[in-house]
């Protein structure tokens, strides 16, 4: 698997200047697939010559006072020709796999699968492992919200951003108050998650009280029954179907399940079987439409200026390890390429 085995090596610079966009990526995936472009290299030896027609180029550099091992692949940003991809172990939002067997998810003849790096940090252990910590937005499906930290999207015209995405993610009420939940992902006593069927067969959760919802209108096509998913920057009016006490409740296709820790179950409003909630997928800012996203983080250059990392209180993991020698990946654009 190629990797950024040190950041320094990509910041701040690029075959025709200084990426305007650096942003760190590490752990679950982010491919890149070239529908329209049968005469495009896989490879290339340098990256040096910014006259040379518009191809995807891969180059290592070695340094070994680090030591440092570089690898780089350059994309151009031409309308037609390349786009990039999210996906996710078995095409779900938990599970662990490796990067080529998640890049072969993608893999057809019309359009191959020409690069991979790996994406967002991930939940090790337990029930959810392989649940990425920030937001991933697969093919337009939301399988997981954000947490507050730097996320990578293509917008829907088709534009890349870096920058960070907090979940606006609520449920509201049949009385008309809301509270905020989260998706696909351990659920506390204390809080409410809402799961979908990128999570696979159940909820993997104990206790509580779950309400098994369905959207409204979805049960007249059976295509969207089938394959329905959840969008962002949306707000969807679902209909309680059953209510379930005991947890690890089934996800069948084209249902959600909304889960309410125990602590929290005695204080929210009661609900009966065919009342009404309204589930906001909304996020800061906005990613409606937004077909691929992912997380990670920290923005190290914005705008061609490198960043400074901001100290954290907390003795957390997350923070320590950017100190800490590791192999990492990283996204950066300019006009050109990627």
């Amino acid at each position: 698997m190629k990797v950024f085995r040190r950041i320094s090596g990509l910041v701040g610079t690029s075959p025709t200047g200084p990426f305007r966009d650096v942003s760190v990526v590490s752990v679950v995936l982010l491919l890149i697939s070239s529908p329209l472009a049968p005469g495009a290299e896989e490879k290339s030896s340098s990256l040096s010559d910014p006259s040379a027609p518009l191809k995807l180029a891969y180059e290592n550099q070695r340094d070994r006072q680090g030591p440092w091992s570089i690898h780089v692949v350059r994309v151009p940003r031409q309308k037609f020709g390349f786009e990039i991809h999210t996906v996710h172990a078995g095409r779900g939002a938990i599970g662990l796999a490796t990067l080529s067997s998640q890049a072969a998810l993608l893999q057809m003849p019309s359009a191959p699968v020409v690069a991979g790096i790996n994406g967002d940090f991930y939940e090790r252990n337990g029930p959810y492992a392989g649940d990425p910590r920030g937001l991933q937005i697969v093919e337009g499906e939301l399988i997981s919200a954000p947490k507050g930290t730097a996320s990578f999207w293509i917008d829907a015209l088709g534009e890349p951003h870096a920058t960070s995405t907090v979940s606006q993610l609520r449920v509201t009420w049949p009385d008309g108050t809301t509270a905020p939940i989260g998706l696909n992902e351990t659920r506390q006593p204390n809080e409410i998650q809402l799961y979908t069927p990128a999570i696979g067969a159940s909820t993997r959760t104990a206790g509580g009280r779950e309400l098994v919802l369905k959207q409204r209108g979805a049960a007249l096509d059976l295509r969207l029954r089938l394959r329905l998913r959840l969008r962002s920057g949306r707000t969807n009016a679902m209909y309680v179907r059953e209510i379930m006490d005991t947890g690890d409740t089934r996800l069948s296709p084209g249902s959600f399940v909304l889960s309410i820790g125990p602590t929290l179950a005695r204080k929210c409003p009661q609900v009966s079987v065919g009342s009404e909630l309204l589930i906001s997928t909304m996020t800061s800012p906005n990613l409606r439409g937004v077909k691929a996203a992912i997380s990670g983080g920290p923005v190290l250059v914005r705008e061609g200026k490198a960043q400074r990392l901001a100290r954290s209180a907390s003795d957390s993991y997350a923070f320590s390890s950017m100190l800490e020698r590791h192999p990492r990946s990283a996204i950066g654009w300019n006009q050109d390429f990627f």
